[in-house]
């Protein structure tokens, strides 16, 4: 859930992550939305709900592939298979280098109206348009602290059905991962992100004024091993906290507010 000012979104998800190889897996996710607010430029109150845009994703870990470091080992705690890192015990772990590409289906609401007007693009729930991304990003174990960086275009096609057309973007990150409790795999976690558009968006074919101004902000968030099941399942759980460092102050300019994000994670 997040919230700017008289603005509140909040977001329930199920994703899902298959690692056909150490160095390659596949990921699914899914949303439903719902939005509140008040459209500023006429003081006029919005509320929205429903389906966001599904997403596919895929990552490659190219120095995986080329010097494999990942082996699949016994839980310490369970006895149940895990991918565990075979230089565990060295103070400098090996790099991971990992390429991605990933397409957002424009299947989620993006088209509420009420009468007549149209609401908002940021109000909509979904995009309405196919959005496809590439990534790079570079990590490197330092004991039990990963300092990590990438960068990922996201790029939409097109305009939607109610002639909003999205920009493209580039976001850049930096992070830190510290592994703090290793028997509950417990892990606290810092990054910060700029998102940053190369164009404006535009709303009938006219560039909307602010729409390409940049955005950063922080997360920071910790995570555990809090349950195990069927012998072997673990269930990880975790809290996360978005904050806006800079962001627009203007109509039409982009803005996420804070945030605070509860995820839970299942392996089988």
């Amino acid at each position: 859930m997040r919230s700017s000012e008289t603005d509140v979104f909040a977001t329930a998800g199920l994703g899902l992550k298959y690692f056909a190889a150490p160095c390659f897996s596949l990921a699914a996710s899914a949303s439903f939305r719902w939005n509140d607010g008040v459209y500023k430029p006429s003081g006029r109150p919005v509320h929205t709900s429903g389906l966001g845009d599904p997403s596919l994703a895929a990552t490659f870990d190219i120095i995986e592939f080329l010097r494999p470091s990942m082996v699949v080992t016994a839980c310490p705690e369970s006895g149940g298979p895990i991918i565990s890192s075979a230089d565990d015990d060295d103070t400098l772990k090996r790099p991971h280098l990992t390429v991605s590409a990933g397409l957002a289906i424009p299947t989620g609401v993006h088209d509420v109206r009420d009468d007549t007007w149209v609401v908002s693009p940021q109000f909509q729930p979904g995009s309405g348009v196919i959005g496809i991304s590439s990534g790079l990003f570079y990590s490197q174990g330092i004991g039990p602290v990963t300092p990590a960086a990438g960068a990922v275009l996201v790029h939409p096609l097109g305009r939607n059905s109610v002639s909003f057309d999205p920009p493209t973007s580039i976001v850049v990150s930096g992070s830190l991962n510290w592994l703090f409790w290793y028997q509950r795999r417990g892990r606290l976690f810092a990054s910060v992100s700029m998102v940053s558009p190369i164009e404006k968006a535009t709303q009938n074919g006219k560039p909307l004024p602010g729409s390409d101004l940049n955005m950063v902000l922080l997360d920071t968030g910790v995570a555990f091993w809090t349950a195990t099941f069927a012998d072997w399942r673990k269930v990880i759980t975790g809290a996360m906290a978005t904050l806006p460092i800079v962001e627009g102050t203007k109509p039409g300019e982009p803005r996420n507010g804070t945030a605070v994000s509860l995820f839970a994670a299942v392996g089988f």
